[in-house]
């Protein structure tokens, strides 16, 4: 892409969950955008055709750099490794902290975390599914599960503020991927 195209839309992005930052709860228009990122309304229209696809374009962005740093850490005997894909997560979560932190509290992004598990579950499908031997339809609905349970504690740790560092979190996550909820049981109850 384009330099110029990238650091325009990056300008519109920072501009925007800036302005969502100070003010979630008032609808922030194309104009406040504009002003903001010093561009005028057409140059806006020339990379969004609306503010809701700047959320989008950020769900589809965080994604991509996921996957960037899994496909790098790819090992012909281990395509996925569970624990590299939480050290992913939470580089990517830290770094933007007080974005994904707005848009998990305000209700309007919900469709947010829709988009993100969406192209994350297409994304195992197509890279992870081969590797597994499950036919279509059972690894999709390994990957939703998976994907969906990821993403749940993820917000519910980010909206409620949970008194668990982020290392812990993951550590838990983890374990339950790694083998389930019978590996969080007490020994004597396995």
């Amino acid at each position: 892409m384009d330099r110029r195209i990238e650091k325009t839309k990056k300008s519109i992005r920072e501009a925007y969950f800036e302005l969502l930052m100070k003010n979630s709860s008032h609808k922030i228009t194309i104009a406040e955008i504009a002003r903001m990122a010093n561009i005028d309304r057409k140059t806006f229209y020339l990379h969004y055709d609306t503010v809701d696809d700047i959320v989008q374009d950020f769900a589809q962005d965080k994604i991509n750099e996921v996957v960037f740093y899994l496909k790098k850490s790819y090992t012909a005997d281990r395509p996925i490794d569970v624990h590299i894909l939480f050290e992913i997560l939470n580089k990517v979560l830290e770094e933007n902290m007080d974005i994904f932190r707005t848009i998990a509290l305000n209700q309007k992004y919900d469709h947010f975390f829709d988009r993100l598990k969406e192209l994350f579950v297409t994304i195992l499908i197509n890279d992870y599914q081969s590797y597994f031997g499950f036919s279509e339809v059972e690894f999709r609905i390994f990957a939703d599960y998976f994907v969906s349970g990821i993403l749940s504690v993820y917000m519910l740790w980010i909206r409620e503020s949970l008194p668990v560092s982020l290392d812990r979190l993951t550590d838990m996550l983890n374990t339950a991927a790694y083998g389930g909820l019978r590996n969080l049981l007490p020994e004597q109850l396995r």
